[in-house]
């Protein structure tokens, strides 16, 4: 895909740093000024955009939008833009394929002028500074689309207007947008309950432009120290040059202030919106779930926090307080991590096994995904559907890293038209997605085609699967251990493998040590 060269036309999101093969060692990060330092030089803001990370942290984030004359179209889903993207049949060897690993992606396209819009803004924010997106969005190029009526009872849907209703959702760790904003995290604490509503004068920008004009900037770091001296010669600036009180340009005017809002608070706080969509999917959830992502861990450290939430222990309770849920689970064999990661991998693989194994066998089941016969799928996408009414697709994982700590972005969705309960465009997604995996093809006259009906069906025809080894198309969930291989228990600390966005700047620097030379 393309990059852009006129912000009004593309944007795309298509790289997955952080995880994969990297020179630079871990360093001690024993204050927030040398955690914002690292994650500053881990950032390059030369096309394409390498937006800010913390150490060993992932930008999964794969988001594309064009703009041609007055309609946005909009892409959203999860993994990179490779050669290995392009495939097809893999059970057959990805015929005419490039090569590379075997690799399903899921995602959402859309041509409704408010939803790509959103989704045009995610990616924007991915792809672009906030020096000079703040600039950018004022302009009537920007302007948001008008809203979507509903449909009356006898209307059809068309191109533009639908029975869809969804929401875009972002998931970042604390400091990683515009990491300098992390300087006036105290200041905004101390300010919460009084933020200004409005952007003009003696409104939001005089406010932030006071906090910055009133840092201490000496003795930063090197990285750091030029960020923040950015703030105050080039974002202050900018920032009051954007003031004109014109009411007739007050939507523009409100644009900034909402972005500029969000940024300083996604920079203090960071974001899991799907952390909180999949609580609530979770328990609303009555007769089944759906679970495909590229990493199954567990979301929530030793203790609990107002910010954190135990997926599977709602998972547990849903259960036993709905009986008849059933659950499937879709993940990788061996999950995505580069050279220099193999601890990583080994540790996510002995937790995932532990977290599995204590769910309740009679309601989850949980495959591993078959390409060629021998060769497992990798998954970028994450995948979560709830009784064919509900559905999540993006780049997130069903992790504390994929929840809180990794750049992702993911679309939650439902469907309005509803038949028998379900919503008929959800539940072809579903089964779609099952047969792929299961390998069931033909019409309905086949008896495990008509099992992908009923979600508690197939929730027997894989078990059943499995007991037969798999058929080819999936395997039992892996233990970690391969035949003829000596297996060593993994040590590496599980809050550096699968960490949690908050509280990795709290992190002793003795810990940082055991990672010695594994790759940022």
């Amino acid at each position: 895909m393309p990059w852009p060269r006129r912000p009004s036309r593309a944007f795309a999101a298509p790289d997955c740093s952080g995880l994969h093969a990297a020179d630079t060692p871990v360093p001690a990060i024993d204050t927030l000024n040398d955690l914002l330092n690292a994650i500053l030089r881990l950032a390059g803001e030369t096309p394409p955009r390498d937006a800010p990370r913390m150490p060993t942290m992932a930008r999964r984030d794969m988001l594309a939008a064009a703009k041609t004359g007055t309609t946005w179209k909009a892409l959203l889903a999860g993994g990179s833009i490779a050669p290995h993207l392009h495939s097809a049949q893999q059970h057959l060897g990805a015929p005419g394929s490039q090569g590379g690993p075997e690799t399903q992606h899921a995602g959402v396209f859309t041509q409704n002028a408010v939803l790509a819009y959103d989704v045009a803004r995610m990616a924007f924010r991915r792809t672009t500074s906030f020096y000079d997106r703040i600039q950018q969005l004022n302009n009537a190029l920007w302007d948001e689309p008008a809203p979507n009526l509903p449909l009356a009872a006898t209307e059809a849907p068309g191109d533009t207007r639908g029975t869809f209703a969804g929401a875009v959702l972002q998931n970042i760790a604390p400091f990683c947008e515009t990491p300098e904003f992390g300087l006036l995290k105290t200041l905004v604490d101390a300010n919460i309950g009084a933020v200004p509503t409005d952007w003009d004068w003696n409104g939001l920008v005089d406010s932030v432009a006071g906090w910055i004009n009133g840092l201490n900037l000496a003795g930063l770091p090197g990285a750091l120290s030029t960020a923040a001296t950015a703030l105050r010669n080039d974002l202050v600036p900018r920032l009051n040059a954007l003031k004109d009180n014109d009411p007739a340009r007050e939507s523009q005017r409100e644009r900034l202030f909402n972005e500029l809002l969000r940024e300083l608070c996604a920079a203090c706080y960071g974001r899991r919106d799907s952390q909180w969509a999949l609580e609530n999917a979770i328990k609303n959830a009555r007769r089944f779930l759906y679970i495909e992502t590229p990493g199954f861990s567990f979301t929530e450290g030793a203790a609990a926090h107002n910010y954190t939430r135990n997926l599977k222990t709602l998972l547990q309770n849903q259960i036993s307080s709905h009986p008849g849920l059933k659950v499937i689970l879709c993940v990788p064999k061996s999950p995505n991590y580069g050279p220099g990661y193999e601890q990583y991998r080994a540790r996510e693989v002995k937790d995932r096994f532990e977290l599995v194994l204590d769910l309740p066998t009679a309601n989850v089941v949980c495959f591993h995904p078959v390409g060629f016969p021998g060769r497992p799928t990798h998954l970028e996408s994450h995948v979560v559907i709830a009784d064919d009414v509900w559905a999540l697709v993006g780049s997130s994982m069903f992790s504390r890293r994929g929840l809180t700590f990794d750049g992702s972005a993911d679309l939650a969705f439902t469907d309005l038209s509803r038949r028998g309960g379900v919503a008929p465009s959800i539940a072809t997604f579903r089964k779609s997605l099952m047969a792929t995996r299961l390998g069931i093809s033909g019409n309905g006259f086949n008896s495990r085609v008509l099992m992908l009906e009923d979600p508690s069906d197939v929730f027997h025809l894989v078990r059943e699967t499995l007991r037969d080894g798999g058929l080819g198309r999936i395997e039992r969930l892996w233990n970690g251990r391969t035949d003829g291989v000596v297996f060593s228990e993994p040590t590496l600390d599980n809050n550096l493998v699968n960490p949690e966005g908050v509280e990795f700047n709290t992190l002793n620097a003795l810990v940082f040590a055991l990672l010695g030379n594994v790759p940022l």
